[in-house]
Formats: structure tokens, sequence, C-alpha cells
């Protein structure tokens, strides 16, 4: 099977049963005859045979030449697994690592080289002090200066109190996240058009097709927040329906079209 694949069934997966949770679906799902299907999900609803397409809303356009948001963040996770494999394979004692990274500097040489080497480094070198911590504290790590693109790190050793609650290496990105997108209208516009222009596509396996797209306010990428008048906004859709599901705060709306 396919992980990238199986991966992203799951996550709409996942979305749908939110969705459901929300709202009534519209009527009995039928199995999916391939992971190409389009519309992603379909339902017979008496004669009728009603899909609904699934689509993330994501931070995606760069400005004059700059990584966008969501290709700072993949890249900042790419910096941190890269280090991760690398304590492994030179047998380091499984630790907890969270890295922060700031979004001030925008070009990673030799995709982030110099980051994940620095990483690596710092963690090594303070091996000693981070195990020494078995209390379930998290230990400060000095950031060496100059370091290009982190601005703190935190480790912790994998047992406490002599026993272990770690038994794998877990590195991972913590902050910056919380960052509000504000132009949620276009941005949400452009997510609809882009699905419009394929609405003949759908209309060949449905009678009428539903959009549903979601967020993830913890992923800096999708930390959107609907403006208070959106309900008086109508965009322009092509579908029969059209929603959007914030899926951290379980927010969902039926958008207003033309």
């Amino acid at each position: 099977m396919n992980t990238l694949f199986s991966l992203k069934d799951e996550r709409e997966k996942f979305h749908l049963s939110v969705f459901s949770s929300l709202y009534c679906l519209p009527g009995e799902e039928l199995l999916r005859q391939d992971t190409g299907q389009k519309p992603d999900f379909l339902y017979q609803a008496g004669k009728l045979v009603i899909g609904i397409e699934h689509t993330e809303l994501k931070r995606t356009k760069s400005a004059q030449g700059k990584h966008s948001l969501a290709e700072r963040k993949g890249l900042h996770r790419q910096i941190v697994e890269r280090a991760r494999q690398h304590a492994i394979k030179q047998e380091i004692p499984p630790i907890n690592v969270d890295v922060w990274f700031n979004d001030r500097f925008d070009r990673y040489p030799n995709k982030g080289e110099k980051a994940e080497q620095g990483l690596l480094s710092t963690i090594t070198t303070n091996l000693d002090k981070i195990l020494a911590s078995e209390y379930g504290n998290s230990t400060k790590i000095k950031v060496p200066d100059p370091f290009v693109g982190i601005s703190q790190i935190y480790a912790r050793s994998g047992r406490v109190h002599g026993k272990v609650w770690l038994k794998a290496h877990r590195w991972q990105v913590v902050g910056p996240s919380r960052i509000m997108l504000r132009s949620f209208l276009p941005d949400l516009q452009a997510a609809i058009s882009a699905k419009n222009k394929k609405i003949d596509e759908y209309h060949k396996n449905c009678d009428e097709c539903w959009l549903l797209i979601v967020a993830d306010r913890s992923k800096a990428d999708q930390c959107y927040y609907p403006p208070p008048d959106i309900q008086g906004h109508s965009f322009v859709s092509k579908f029969k329906r059209t929603f959007f599901l914030e899926i951290m705060e379980r927010d969902l709306l039926e958008l207003s079209t033309i």
C-alpha cells in the first residue's frame, strides 16, 4: 500500500467523521472504488448519488521569492527528523527533544544542513546534562550563536526516577505555531475556485456535489480564524453546498455561495 495515499485517506476519513458528528451525512456511504476516486466520498440518497469532495485549507503562497509558511514549517520538521535519525545511528539513548524555530530567517542553505548539524551537536554536547536529570524535567539547552533558524531547544531524559518512560526518540517542532492567518476570505475563495475547475469531473460520478474545506489551528500553515462577518460574505462556488470545518475547535460553517 502506498503510505502517502493511506495517510491521506486516513486523514480524510477522520475529518469526515468529525463533520458527520456536526452535520447529517446525505445518505448511505458507497464503497470507495480506488484511492483516486472523485469526489472523495459518495452517498446513495434515494435515487440520487451525492458526492463530498474534501480539501484542506493551507497557506502555500510565498511572497517576494521567500519560502511560504507551509514550506518553512515542512523544512523545520525535516531538519529535526534528520537530526533524530542521526541520534539513533549514534546510539544516543532515547530522549525527548522540543525545538522552537523562529521565522525571521527565510533561507536554509543546503536544505537546512547547518541547522541539522548544529541541533545534533548541541544535543550530543549536552547529553550528560540531559541524561543526568531523571526527575521528568526538561533541560533548556543553550543555542549556539550564531545559529540560524532555531531559537530554543529543550531536552528531557527518557528515564524518570530510574524507570524508562520513553522507548524511542521523540524529537519535535514546537513553535511558533499560533500565527493567525488574516487573509482568510481570499485564501478560502482560492481553495473553492481550485475545486470549481473540477466540478464537471465530479459530476461524472454523482448527481450533486458538496465541498468540505478543513483547516487545523494547531498547524502554523492552517491557523485560520474566520472573521465575525463571514456569514455575510458570499463565495463563488459551483458546489451544491460548501462547508468550512476547523478541526481543533470543531467549528463548522456552511458558507453562503453564489
